[in-house]
């Protein structure tokens, strides 16, 4: 594999999907603590692009492009 293996953890956006809510309740709103898992594609200046699943013919699925300033670690698995 030319991709380095990482994990990368990130802070990710949350919302609420109820139609009205009082203001008082949505005081304990947080963002999600994320981690991924993949084959790092690209390493940006301002963004990754990470791949979960490629197959022998190089087509790629679970994509994500994250951006940095998101990303609180990355670490290598495998490079």
């Amino acid at each position: 594999m030319k991709y380095p293996m990482v994990i990368v953890d990130w802070e990710d956006i949350t919302s609420n999907t109820e139609p009205w809510l009082h203001m008082d309740d949505i005081k304990d709103l947080t963002t999600a603590k994320m981690s991924t898992i993949a084959w790092l594609v690209e390493d940006r200046v301002d963004s990754i692009i990470l791949i979960s699943t490629i197959g022998d013919d190089e087509e790629v699925g679970d994509i994500n492009c994250i951006p940095k300033s998101t990303i609180s670690s990355m670490r290598y698995i495998v490079e």
